[in-house]
């Protein structure tokens, strides 16, 4: 996977598409499970860039749902997160707070300090969207915040990034 990745990532993302499906087969064959939903979402992420939207959302869900059937909580948090980035790039602002605050809620229970400033970060993102500044600037504030303490410098950016308007 990790070479359908690199691919994916340096603009090959055709034949990262193929590698991944080759590797689908595979992780079928062997019944794992996870694997399979893990190639879905990244499956997913390459088609939702690419612009291949309800296809994005058709994988998404399927990951989603097989990683709520194995249990994978993280798993869960994490393809909610891009489920939501997905609907608040199609200004479906209700469904992207919905999907980012379940997201947010898991990880939560999870004690997931990483995907608790990124839920956040993007609630301040689709809030500042919608034009609500007040909330947007609460968010982030919480997500950089959280970030500061847990020394998270590689993300550290997009909240103070967003709070300059």
């Amino acid at each position: 996977m990790s070479i359908a990745y690199v691919k994916s990532n340096s603009g090959y993302a055709d034949d990262a598409i193929k590698l991944y499906k080759e590797t689908l087969i595979i992780q079928k064959e062997l019944d794992n499970k996870e694997g399979v939903a893990t190639i879905l979402n990244n499956l997913a992420n390459i088609y939702d860039d690419k612009g291949d939207i309800p296809k994005a959302l058709k994988l998404y869900q399927n990951s989603l749902e097989i990683r709520e059937n194995i249990g994978d909580l993280s798993g869960v948090a994490s393809t909610l997160n891009n489920i939501a980035y997905l609907y608040a790039n199609l200004e479906e602002y209700d469904i992207a707070i919905e999907k980012f605050t379940k997201s947010l809620e898991m990880s939560k229970e999870l004690e997931d300090d990483r995907y608790i400033s990124l839920a956040l970060n993007n609630l301040g993102y689709v809030y500042q969207k919608q034009g609500d500044l007040f909330k947007s600037e609460k968010y982030h504030q919480k997500s950089l915040a959280l970030r500061t303490k847990i020394n998270d410098l590689k993300e550290l950016r997009c909240p103070t990034t967003c709070l300059e308007w």
